[in-house]
């Protein structure tokens, strides 16, 4: 019997040479098609950044007016030149972000927002802060009508503010002073004082002198006069205040009284000026500091 000689199996070779050369095509492939995606993304950039460069450039886009509002302290010329943002200035170059945190790092300034007006303007809108009282912790400091400290007191140009005595800083920044009663007295006295009609308005209060145990005292500038409020009533403690005044007035006996005890507002006590003889703080009144 005679036996078949084995032949070599072709379409086991081709398919096997088949199955070597396919990793390498995609690989190919794939390489092709990157390399392709590198050049559209190059393309893309540079279009965007000349384009970018021409935007910015471009005299369309040159700001004619810069409208500053809301500056009764700051200087609007002074505000544009740290915002980057002057009249010939293309808006699209200027960065707000960046003029935004320039502008906010000045104490004075609490808010403020930066905005364009296509196609040629540009309005920045501050809020600055309201400076409602000095308070004395061996250095001054200036307090916001939140109560918040927000710069050192340096002589600023700020009209007859009340100076608040008699609390140290880490009372007053401590996490819970907002729930702490001399916190809320003192705020409320101020809130209360902002009235300008009022006798004890923020500008007729010199002082506010603060003692944990018996309360809030005000240094009244006109009359000369010390007023003991202690804690709580404000509101009916100020009317009760005016009420006398009115009468002292009426008696021409304005200056008449160094001292008045409202702490009870159903019991007033008043202490007579002695004749060439007025001592702010006598008779047990201690002026905080």
């Amino acid at each position: 019997m005679v036996q078949k000689s084995k032949g070599k199996n072709r379409y086991k070779t081709q398919a096997a040479a088949t199955k070597t050369a396919r990793p390498m095509r995609w690989w190919l492939s794939g390489a092709l098609w990157g390399a392709v995606g590198v050049a559209i993304i190059a393309a893309m950039s540079l279009v965007c950044i000349f384009s970018y460069d021409w935007v910015t450039q471009c005299a369309y886009f040159r700001a004619d007016e810069i409208k500053v509002t809301g500056c009764n302290r700051l200087d609007p010329e002074k505000i544009k030149e740290l915002s980057g943002a002057r009249e010939g200035v293309n808006i699209l170059s200027v960065n707000l972000a960046a003029a935004g945190r320039r502008l906010s790092a000045d104490p004075w300034i609490k808010d403020v927002n930066i905005r364009r007006v296509f196609p040629s303007k540009m309005t920045i809108d501050i809020q600055e802060q309201e400076a409602l009282a000095i308070i004395d912790f061996g250095r001054l400091f200036l307090l916001n009508a939140d109560g918040n400290i927000f710069k050192e007191y340096e002589g600023d140009a700020v009209s007859s503010l009340p100076m608040v005595t008699g609390v140290t800083y880490r009372d007053w920044t401590a996490g819970n002073i907002r729930e702490a009663r001399v916190f809320v007295s003192v705020m409320n006295v101020l809130a209360l004082g902002k009235c300008e009609n009022s006798m004890m308005s923020n500008i007729n209060i010199e002082k506010i002198i603060v003692d944990k145990e018996i309360g809030l005292t005000l240094k009244i500038r006109e009359p000369a006069t010390f007023v003991e409020l202690g804690f709580d009533e404000f509101e009916k403690k100020f009317e009760r205040f005016a009420t006398i005044t009115a009468h002292l007035e009426q008696k021409e006996m304005g200056k008449a009284f160094s001292l008045v005890d409202l702490k009870n507002p159903d019991r007033i006590v008043a202490r007579p000026v002695c004749e060439n003889n007025v001592v702010a703080g006598k008779g047990g009144l201690r002026e905080g500091t």
